[in-house]
């Protein structure tokens, strides 16, 4: 049941070049995060990582679970639970998660890069008798937003999320709350997510006052920053939902 498991972020610009202006909460001001990551279960990941300076630039990739421990999966770049390189001038790198095992594993990924590196992820589910389904995600080279706005439809579709906490020193509080298309505010819950921990989860199930309506929830916290991703998924397809912020 994948929206139990859903794909989900970002701030989530269309674009995942970064905002100079802005200040990362991470090790370095070029850290990115991939907000969802899946593999198995019929479902793979494919991230390319891009480099936008003029001079190579050596990457480490770190996948964790939604505990937040590291998340070991087989990729065409190697196995393990890290991932290092180096990208050269105007090179990129495809590194895509085998997606052979029966069951679904997911979590999030932190780059770190020597340098001004970038890309996105794309999240691929194969099943035998239809084509493939596709949604992607740019890689967010700055997240220093604490507030997100996803609209949501559990009316012809249903909408799932992904949050993940990059902090690496504390647990963070979530907050969330549903709005109507009215602007009628009908329920507000709140959620705790330990030290580099990640969720992922359709808000129908989760929060059934939610089923069969329209709106926007709004997700906030009063952390420094959070990272998330929205996934609409139709009865034949689904894409991904990038929030938006203030």
């Amino acid at each position: 049941m994948l929206l139990g498991c859903l794909l989900a972020s970002t701030h989530w610009q269309v674009s995942a070049q970064a905002k100079r202006q802005s200040t990362s909460y991470f090790s370095s001001s070029i850290d990115g995060v991939i907000a969802q990551l899946v593999d198995g279960g019929s479902w793979k990941t494919i991230i390319t990582l891009v480099n936008l300076d003029t001079t190579s630039a050596n990457y480490t990739l770190r996948f964790y679970s939604d505990s937040g421990t590291p998340l070991s999966l087989d990729t065409s770049a190697g196995s393990g639970s890290v991932l290092t390189g180096t990208l050269p001038v105007g090179g990129s790198r495809i590194i895509e998660t085998a997606g052979t095992k029966a069951t679904l594993s997911q979590g999030w990924a932190l780059l770190e890069t020597s340098n001004r590196s970038s890309g996105n992820a794309i999240f691929r589910q194969s099943v035998p008798g239809r084509p493939d389904f596709e949604a992607s995600m740019p890689i967010v080279t700055y997240v220093n937003d604490d507030t997100y706005f996803l609209p949501f439809d559990n009316v012809t579709s249903s909408t799932g999320v992904a949050i993940a906490n990059p902090l690496s020193y504390t647990g963070i509080t979530v907050y969330l709350t549903f709005r109507d298309e009215q602007g009628n505010q009908i329920l507000i819950e709140r959620l705790e997510l330990g030290r580099l921990a990640h969720t992922a989860f359709s808000l129908a199930e989760r929060f059934p006052q939610s089923a069969g309506r329209r709106g926007v929830v709004e997700i906030s916290t009063s952390a420094l920053t959070m990272s998330v991703l929205g996934l609409r998924f139709g009865a034949q397809s689904f894409t991904s939902l990038l929030p938006l912020t203030r």
